[in-house]
């Protein structure tokens, strides 16, 4: 099958495609998701988690998230927590907090490459105008070498701005919802996916053996995927467009 994302106007000719107005869509090597928030991976200073806001401009979820850590080979099972409103004040307040996700990572290392929990599927969805916080803690900090990387910031919140969402750094936290370090600038990246419906709905004709899909309802940017293939013919009026 052909797979088309991100694009605003496609002619689709049998198993070719000529494609027109076609729009960047980010590509990621380890977590494939339509957008992304990067803060820096400047490092310089670690402990136990993180915390930090974020504020999003869609209707969105999580998918992914990067963090960095010291040491290579060590395998760390991460946490992810959110809550429904800022960071700031919630640090120690665990009936704030919601679990978001788990994953066991091996390490990569020196702060180069990062280290990518997948929290996919986790239904939890973020709403466009709203503030939440977000937690990434290593469960197993106290037994391993290493710790996560982030940086010190001493002129305050530092703000990150990304496709669905930005991000506006807090504090470094020992212990699960323990003590804190402020500020502490997150080093790493947010995956993240619209959430709700694709956009206001795909429009196909089918004339001698061409099919046609109008996309005009749809803003720059909205991600679609069409998955399109011989197993799968549309037919339209009686013509089939395989």
């Amino acid at each position: 099958p052909i797979i088309i994302i991100s694009m605003k106007n496609f002619i689709l000719m049998g198993a070719s495609l000529a494609a027109a107005a076609v729009l960047s869509a980010p590509s990621f090597a380890q977590c494939a998701t339509s957008g992304s928030t990067f803060t820096t991976n400047a490092g310089g200073n670690g402990q136990q988690g993180n915390m930090f806001d974020i504020a999003p401009s869609v209707d969105m979820t999580i998918e992914c998230i990067d963090t960095y850590w010291t040491t290579a080979g060590e395998i760390n099972n991460y946490e992810v927590y959110y809550c429904p409103t800022t960071s700031v004040g919630n640090e120690t307040n665990t009936a704030a907090w919601t679990l978001l996700g788990t994953d066991t990572v091996t390490t990569a290392g020196a702060g180069v490459t990062p280290d990518t929990i997948d929290i996919s599927g986790n239904g939890a969805v973020f709403s466009a105008g709203q503030t939440y916080g977000i937690y990434v803690v290593s469960i197993d900090y106290p037994v391993l070498i290493g710790y996560m990387l982030y940086t010190t910031q001493l002129a305050g919140p530092t703000v990150y701005t990304g496709d669905h969402c930005d991000i506006t750094t807090n504090a470094g936290v020992f212990g699960v919802f323990g003590g804190t370090f402020q500020t502490r600038d997150y080093n790493g990246e947010l995956h993240t996916e619209l959430a709700g419906p694709a956009g206001p709905g795909l429009a196909l004709s089918c004339a001698a053996g061409v099919a046609t899909a109008d996309l005009s309802g749809f803003t720059a940017n909205s991600p679609i995927a069409l998955v399109y293939g011989p197993a799968a013919p549309y037919v339209h009026g009686g013509a089939q467009c395989n």
